[in-house]
């Protein structure tokens, strides 16, 4: 079954520049996803944040806009 959750509670009204993490799962680990100010970052695996994929806010408006 699959399971989000937030890695760290702590959010003020308006997300900041670390934003906050998502911890992705299917009967194990499957990534992370941070959304943050700038957009959103996945980090399949064991990926570090850095090494995430990034996509801006734009990107993802766009993606969901041509993809109903």
């Amino acid at each position: 079954m699959k399971t989000v959750s937030i890695k760290d509670f702590y959010v003020d009204m308006n997300v900041k520049n670390n934003g906050v993490e998502f911890d992705v799962s299917d009967d194990g680990h499957i990534g992370d996803l941070f959304v943050t100010k700038t957009g959103i970052i996945w980090c399949e695996g064991k990926t570090s944040k850095a090494k995430g994929r990034t996509i801006s806010w734009q990107e993802l408006r766009d993606f969901c806009k041509n993809n109903p």
